[in-house]
């Protein structure tokens, strides 16, 4: 007699799981947007790009209050009627940020599962399941049956933001460019040794070699050092960028050569001589202020540009010997009496610009070397009989402050000045009372100047001398 009983099948369960998200319901009610579209019959409702195409078609219409959706009350803000806009503005400084609230500003990439947890599986339905901890439960199983021992633990490495193990990382540095300087001795208050130079690390000092191209060898090398002898009386340079092209048609060789005449409106400049005064008053509770936002007027020189610039280019020269030459000048030589003259270089206005983007370091913390620095090439093989003999370098110069501005432009009668007093109209105007020309004579700084750019070389070398 046979059987009837059908034989059986193994099958997986899968369940799936539904976690609520519940929300709480919109606070107005949802409005039906009356698109034009073709519907059901095209097909193509159920692709992304049907509902892209009724974004695109449907004009953003924002429905505000007078308000636009946020209510601010002013009252209470100190000087905001008085046309001081300081308590509703940003800081320049900003407070510093409480240690419990660090963990608020982590990267979105920190927050959840380490990427480096997730084991690749492949493309079986089973692996699904497979958690983390059986890899590596086999391979610890497998270790056991193998009688193999486990490895020992790394020792835990150097803290590698702790001051000490950086600044012995530096001078492992300067010990593998410079061996026959480096400090061997006990670490005291002031000297401290190095950490030891690995045999790949002085074999890839010898050898360089380029990370992605090896095929590519090492030409030369520089040591980069700070050029002390062309730093300012403020101990750093400016770097300016026009908005637009500031010469009509092809690009005018005076503006390497043009003088830029900082402005400053008096209230600026009483803002900010205020602010200077609070911050030596009492340095913990005002910042130190920064500069102002600085206004130009741009002057070009006027003349033959193949003749004016050449000799421009002589009176900077500090190698050149005839750079005091009285003929250099191109204006006020008198031939008859060379003496009683008093030549100088004619410049012409061109345009007023102001500044609408400034960022700043100070020079006087040094902040001014870690952003952006100038760098010249100086290899004394080239440069024969130019001036003293200067060691072979890339000598670098710091950027202290970066400025884009554009053309200042006036304002029309009428536009945008809905509810301005006169006295408001009268600071939003633009008044250009610069000068229409500069008479320039180039000549040595003064005492004071010397003494500014003395204190910004001994800050870098304490041994400098002029």
């Amino acid at each position: 007699m046979s059987s009837n009983r059908n034989p059986g099948y193994h099958q997986d369960y899968i369940a799936r799981i539904r976690y609520s998200n519940a929300l709480p319901p919109p606070p107005f009610a949802p409005k039906l947007l009356q698109i034009a579209n073709s519907g059901l019959a095209s097909g193509q409702y159920t692709s992304a790009s049907f509902a892209s195409r009724l974004v695109r078609d449907q004009t953003l219409n924002i429905e505000a209050d007078a308000e636009l959706g946020m209510n601010i009350d002013l009252v209470g803000m100190p000087g905001v009627f008085d046309g001081d806009d300081k308590s509703i503005m940003f800081p320049d400084r900003p407070p510093p940020l409480d240690p419990r609230d660090r963990i608020l500003l982590k990267p979105l990439a920190s927050l959840g599962k380490s990427s480096a947890a997730q084991q690749s599986v492949s493309f079986l339905r089973r692996t699904e399941y497979i958690t983390v901890s059986n890899p590596l439960r086999s391979n610890n199983a497998a270790a056991r049956s193998a009688g193999m021992r486990k490895p020992p633990a790394p020792e835990k490495a150097a803290n590698k933001n702790d001051p000490a193990a950086m600044l012995r990382q530096i001078e492992k540095s300067f010990n593998l460019a410079y061996p026959e300087d480096a400090y061997t001795g006990p670490d005291d208050m002031q000297h401290i040794r190095g950490n030891e130079i690995s045999p790949a690390e002085r074999r890839a000092w010898d050898k360089p070699e380029h990370p992605t191209k090896k095929n590519l060898t090492v030409l030369d090398s520089y040591p980069i050092l700070p050029d002390l002898a062309a730093l300012g009386d403020t101990g750093s340079y400016i770097v300016v960028k026009y908005n637009g092209n500031p010469s009509i048609g092809n690009y005018d060789p005076r503006l390497d050569h043009a003088v830029f005449m900082p402005t400053h409106t008096d209230e600026e400049v009483a803002t900010y001589q205020a602010a200077v005064a609070k911050n030596e008053a009492d340095p913990t509770r005002y910042p130190k202020p920064r500069d102002p936002l600085v206004h130009f007027t741009v002057y070009l020189p006027q003349g033959d540009t193949t003749a004016v610039i050449p000799r421009l280019k002589r009176k900077f020269d500090v190698y050149d010997a005839d750079a005091d030459a009285p003929d250099l000048y191109t204006e006020g030589i008198d031939e008859e009496d060379p003496e009683l003259a008093d030549p100088f270089f004619r410049y012409e206005k061109l345009r007023p610009y102001e500044t609408f983007h400034q960022l700043e370091f100070d020079a006087e913390d040094g902040s001014a070397w870690n952003d952006t620095v100038a760098m010249a090439l100086h290899d004394t093989l080239r440069e024969k009989g130019r001036g003293p003999k200067r060691q072979k370098a890339a000598y670098i110069y710091p950027v202290g402050k970066r400025i884009q501005m554009r053309p200042k432009r006036a304002k029309r009668d009428g536009v945008g000045m809905v509810g301005l007093n006169s006295q408001a109209y009268e600071k939003l105007a633009v008044v250009d009372d610069s000068a229409d020309q500069l008479e320039l004579r180039i000549g040595p700084p003064d005492e004071d100047a010397k003494a500014l750019m003395d204190g910004f070389k001994l800050k870098l070398d304490s041994t400098w001398v002029e």
